[in-house]
């Protein structure tokens, strides 16, 4: 029986680290293969398997707790307790196992020492397109490993020619293994006319008439804030209160400070609701109460909120450039990522228009269908008895 462990750094309401709670939850128990999943909380500073492993952490120097498959970093001074220096300090600990599938590219260099290992690319943004500068040389190492793996997996089709690109990795080297998307984005029945909706838009203080936009995702400037803000300034002046809900953390400090200046600038104080994480459940129930996701990102190696969008019955407004086209197919309204213009005019268009609205509602739910967890991770599992 092969052990393998799969290695996150990311919690599971995260993109990428979604992807492998659910290939764990997906593949369970098989015969030939033990697989474990290994969390490196670079934030607590915590190693934990699941199952625990006999062959878990012990106790070395530096390293605290030692119970089986779980122990606790000691706190070290400044910026040597940052995140992403807990991740390299936690790697040391993982337990041994035959195979190490290590399920995103900020975790690649462990493929430097622990092999047989598959790296699970989403994108190499940090490499082409820094989003912080002052975190550069860490990213760098952090990704040093892609090319030390003994298989790549690419969950787009652009990630890949990402990859080929910018590695002169062949393209037979790496297998393309889309995301699915989460069995809790879904249309709620008659949601609009249940006690929920009308709580939720208490909640919120969202008017009855007012158009209800979101944006789902860091404020990383590729996530391109700036845009999604016209927007909702030039549609500000048609429907003065228009409301954007913004859901999930900023990323980085200087990504929020840029979201507040413009929100200044552009007048919008009072129609911009900003929700923070919240749970999946919630985020559905937003999906089914808005008019529309807006997402004009720059770069996406795949971009789940349209998939979980599109799923759950929304509207989706977005880019036409990276992953993007990939994923919504013609199931979503695409412009160039830097058009307000162009997307101001699709929500005033879709808001007017039930009929077109409720196409592409249809057309998005089908599409969604054709990304499932479960066939990802029956690929995952045909990539593990192949090594």
């Amino acid at each position: 029986m092969k052990t393998i462990g799969l290695i996150t750094n990311a919690g599971k309401n995260s993109g990428v680290g979604s992807r492998a709670f659910q290939l764990y939850r997906q593949i369970g128990k098989q015969e030939d293969i033990k697989l474990s999943l290994v969390m490196l909380d670079g934030n607590e500073r915590i190693l934990t398997t699941h199952p625990p492993t006999p062959s878990g952490p012990t106790s070395p120097k530096g390293y605290a707790g030692g119970t089986r498959g779980r122990g606790s970093l000691m706190r070290l001074p400044g910026i040597l307790n940052a995140k992403s220096i807990s991740w390299i300090r936690l790697a040391k600990h993982i337990p041994q196992f035959d195979i190490y599938d290590l399920s995103n590219q900020s975790l690649s260099f462990i493929a430097k020492k622990r092999h047989p290992s598959i790296v699970t690319v989403h994108d190499i943004v940090e490499l082409t397109d820094p989003q912080d500068s002052g975190a550069q040389i860490l990213n760098r190492y952090l990704l040093s490993g892609i090319t030390h793996a003994d298989r790549i997996v690419a969950v787009s089709e652009y990630a890949k020619k990402s990859i080929q690109e910018y590695f002169g990795i062949a393209q037979s080297a790496i297998t393309v293994i889309p995301n699915g998307v989460n069995e809790g984005y879904f249309p709620i029945p008659n949601f609009a006319s249940s006690i929920a909706f009308t709580q939720l838009k208490e909640e919120y203080k969202l008017g009855e008439k007012s158009p209800i936009l979101l944006s789902v995702g860091s404020e990383h400037p590729r996530k391109n804030m700036q845009t999604t803000l016209h927007t909702v300034a030039l549609l500000k002046k048609q429907f003065p209160e228009i409301v954007l809900l913004k859901v999930g953390d900023p990323g980085v400090l200087s990504g929020r400070k840029k979201t507040l200046e413009f929100i200044d600038e552009l007048g919008l104080q009072s129609n911009i609701k900003f929700l923070g994480n919240i749970s999946e459940e919630r985020l559905n129930e937003l999906y089914n109460i808005a008019d529309a996701l807006l997402f004009p990102s720059h770069n996406e190696g795949f971009g789940l909120p349209p998939l979980e969008a599109m799923a759950a019955g929304c509207v989706v407004l977005c880019s036409n450039t990276t992953s993007l086209p990939e994923v919504v197919g013609d199931a979503a309204i695409m412009h160039e990522a830097d058009n307000a213009d162009a997307f101001a005019q699709s929500v005033i268009d879709i808001m007017a228009n039930k009929e077109t609205r409720q196409a592409l509602i249809k057309k998005g739910i089908e599409r969604a269908k054709q990304f499932s967890w479960k066939e990802s991770a029956t690929k995952v599992l045909q990539l593990y008895r192949s090594i």
